[in-house]
């Protein structure tokens, strides 16, 4: 009779270790998946808080887009458009980055117009997209 009682509290015992393993493994799934939203959440803040800055730029430059290359160490491409290259911390940099933002500019009368993009180089999600006009002044 007592050796049925010992095997009785073993088989608890090993259910309990199952059941707090299995609830371990679900939270650390958890917390992974939560620091995924948080990173995502971050990038997506920065990506909009610099291509605001940048649009502010635009219009500064009144749409002229080798002027803004010059300001903001980008490179003009063969069709016309910006691009800007990010770090990991959204520091500027000269070669690829973590983050790219491209302008392309638009056709318009009256004004100048482009189309602003910022995608990370990893994945070629684009994170944010803005449209941009400047007014010419004569």
């Amino acid at each position: 009779m007592r050796s049925s009682r010992s095997g009785l509290l073993v088989i608890e015992l090993v259910i309990a270790v199952g059941v707090f393993a299995l609830c371990a493994a679900i939270c650390v799934g958890l917390f992974v998946q939560a620091d995924r939203v948080s990173r995502d959440s971050a990038a997506l803040g920065q990506a909009v808080t610099v291509s605001q800055n940048t649009a502010e730029r635009y219009k500064t430059v009144q749409g002229d887009l080798e002027q803004l290359a010059q300001e903001l160490d980008g490179t003009c491409t063969e069709d016309g458009a910006l691009v800007l290259w990010f770090d990991s911390d959204w520091q500027p940099v000269q070669a690829e980055g973590e983050y790219q933002m491209t302008i392309t500019p638009q056709p318009a009368e009256g004004y100048r117009k482009a189309d602003l993009s910022v995608q990370q180089t990893s994945s070629d999600e684009t994170l944010f997209a803005l449209q941009l006009a400047a007014e010419v002044q004569p």
